[in-house]
């Protein structure tokens, strides 16, 4: 009795793994696919170091010196997300977590 229920879990099994396979692909976008989630570091490195330097302190063209920011998490939610001054809104062009991931290696920055 006990192998009949194991045969019936594993053909079971088997008509769910492809349904289990296109669900999980489902979660990724192409976008995804072909470019690597991105740490917190590296988007800051790309995206917002040539303003705000490697370390946070360039200023260029008045980008704020991110060592001594005092902005609390909403504030850099929504200077990030909308953009300041020259500063491009990145809301349009990140996804929240990517923003988020961001927002929490800026941090590491402070001093």
């Amino acid at each position: 009795m006990k192998s009949s229920i194991f045969k019936k879990g594993i053909k079971r099994l088997q008509r769910l793994t492809p349904l289990i396979i296109v669900v999980g692909l489902g979660y990724h976008t192409p976008a995804n696919a072909q470019n690597p989630a991105l740490t917190g570091r590296a988007l800051f490195e790309k995206k917002c170091a040539t303003c705000h330097g490697t370390d946070g302190t360039k200023g260029r063209w008045g980008a704020a010196n991110l060592q001594i920011s005092k902005l609390g998490n909403d504030e850099l939610l929504y200077t990030i997300s909308n953009g300041r001054g020259i500063m491009p809104n990145w809301g349009k062009r990140l996804s929240a977590i990517q923003i988020s991931s961001v927002i929490e290696y800026i941090k590491t920055l402070r001093k």
